[in-house]
């Protein structure tokens, strides 16, 4: 079975949350998926970079702090390599592995498990963290594929994998998503010293997305 390819933009944003009493009020970082775009099969790989090249460069992604993931796994890592040097973006590159483990190779790549990048997506969810934005295309397409989303356990090596579930039903946009959630939250983790360098990040209404 091919597999599309997936665009998730997550906008990060800083916000008080009420507490049940008498705790005092805290803040989270909130995600809104503003943009949620699966690619019909056979788009030229050009096509998907100009795509991309786009959307960094449109007025709403004028952030001070933003971030280009991209699963490098297969025919992946030239895509990387292209979005690096011939469009200048930076793009930082996640190779997805098997087992259950995250970490950086040391040339500027992050091997990471599925279930660690599921875990992740997971986690905000369920923390009611993640906010589709009204209107977003994608949005029923990424419903309909974390519905079937499930996991199984590989009875030799015993190792957790996640995968959807029926046959036929891709997790393009899942993973798509998945990815910028365990690099927001795992790698660059908003934490409170950071409050005034994120203001701009806090003042951001994605709710004015255009894109």
């Amino acid at each position: 079975m091919q597999d599309h390819t997936a665009i998730t933009v997550l906008a990060r944003r800083i916000e008080a949350v009420e507490p049940l009493a008498p705790e005092p009020t805290t803040t989270v970082a909130m995600y809104y998926a503003v943009m949620m775009h699966q690619f019909p099969l056979h788009t030229p790989y050009l096509a998907i970079e100009e795509e991309i090249n786009r959307v960094w460069r449109i007025p709403e992604m004028m952030t001070n702090e933003k971030y280009l993931i991209v699963d490098s796994t297969g025919v992946g890592s030239p895509v990387v390599e292209n979005l690096q040097y011939l469009w200048h973006l930076p793009a930082q590159s996640i190779l997805i592995t098997t087992g259950d483990s995250a970490r950086e190779t040391g040339d500027g790549v992050y091997n990471v498990s599925k279930s660690n990048l599921v875990t992740a997506l997971i986690d905000i969810v369920q923390r009611k963290r993640l906010k589709i934005v009204d209107g977003v295309e994608g949005a029923e397409t990424f419903f309909n594929q974390l519905d079937v989303f499930g996991y199984y356990v590989n009875q030799e090596s015993k190792t957790l994998s996640y995968e959807a579930q029926k046959q036929k039903i891709h997790d393009d946009v899942v993973i798509s998503t998945a990815l910028a959630a365990w690099y927001a939250e795992r790698v660059r983790p908003w934490v409170f010293e950071r409050e005034v360098a994120d203001r701009r990040e806090e003042e951001y209404d994605p709710l004015h997305w255009k894109g």
